[in-house]
């Protein structure tokens, strides 16, 4: 089971995102926090492997609430809902640990997949508000061509399994590249080799239209 803890100041929102949730086997909720001081405290005591976060919340937002729950040494994966849909939001989340940023009309089914995908140390970003990753310079790394498309499919939270087949190449092939990959950036895991990408700024985010 995915244990997840559920921070959000309107009661209306968590029972929503409760009940969404309930019908999952694989997602139990652990709790529920009202306040981002509620959520750190919540997240040392329980213990969740995800902690579902909203960005505006009473005593201290969620971007600081992220950074606190990194701080304290437990390492759940931090799925943000919110109503911010601009790059600057999304690249403040990633500096303070968040692994996956979803909109709040996300359609319960991706949401569902955000919390998996950070359960699994992936980055996850909501589809409606990534329009493109466009990679540039990483040559003082060393990184070639081919590991910089493979870095940027990282950050969009492909496996490696859709990776090998959008890039028509095999699995073994591909893990060869990430495990490069990680030791030109010095990173142990998909989601550092990430947030390095975006730390960069390597990586550009743009909104997307609903047509």
């Amino acid at each position: 089971m995915i244990r997840v803890l559920i921070a959000d100041d309107h009661a209306i929102v968590r029972q929503g995102l409760r009940h969404v949730l309930s019908f999952e086997q694989d997602l139990e909720v652990i709790g529920e926090a009202a306040t981002g001081e509620e959520a750190v405290r919540l997240a040392q005591e329980m213990v969740p492997d995800v902690v579902l976060l909203d960005l505006n919340m009473p005593t201290i937002n969620g971007l600081e609430a992220a950074r606190r729950i990194r701080q304290q040494g437990s390492t759940p994966g931090i799925v943000v809902l919110t109503i911010h849909d601009d790059r600057e939001y999304l690249l403040e989340a990633m500096r303070a640990g968040v692994t996956g940023y979803c909109l709040k009309d996300v359609e319960p089914s991706i949401l569902v997949q955000a919390i998996r995908r950070a359960h699994e140390g992936m980055v996850y970003v909501d589809p409606s508000l990534v329009g493109s990753l466009a990679m540039h310079a990483g040559s003082e790394e060393g990184l070639t061509s081919r590991e910089m498309e493979v870095l940027a499919m990282i950050a969009q939270g492909y496996s490696n399994k859709e990776i090998s087949e959008k890039l028509v190449i095999s699995e073994k092939t591909c893990k060869n590249h990430i495990s490069s990959i990680f030791a030109k950036l010095s990173v142990n895991d998909r989601t550092q080799a990430a947030l390095y990408a975006i730390r960069q700024g390597w990586v550009k985010v743009r909104t997307l239209s609903r047509d």
